[in-house]
C-alpha cells in the first residue's frame, strides 16, 4: 500500500495510448489483478492471452437513471 510510482500509457495493459492521469505521482500499487477465479496480471505482467476478453458495444446516448 505505501509503494510509489508514476501513472504511464507505457506499463497501461489496455489498448490505449493516452491517459488522463500520465506522469500523475501515486501511492499505492495493485500487485496482481484475478478476473472471473483467473490471475489476469502479477508482477505488472500480463498473464492472458490476446482475445480473453470480449467487446462491450456502447451507445452514444446514455440511460438517465432517477
Amino acid at each position: 500500500p505505501k509503494k510509489e510510482h508514476t501513472i504511464s500509457v507505457k506499463t497501461h495493459h489496455m489498448n490505449c495510448d493516452y491517459s488522463g492521469y500520465e506522469g500523475r505521482k501515486v501511492i499505492g500499487k495493485t500487485e496482481t489483478v484475478i478476473l472471473r477465479g483467473e490471475i489476469a496480471i502479477e508482477n505488472n505482467e500480463c498473464l492472458l492471452k490476446a482475445g480473453h476478453g470480449q467487446f462491450i458495444p456502447r451507445t452514444t446516448t446514455s440511460k438517465t437513471v432517477i
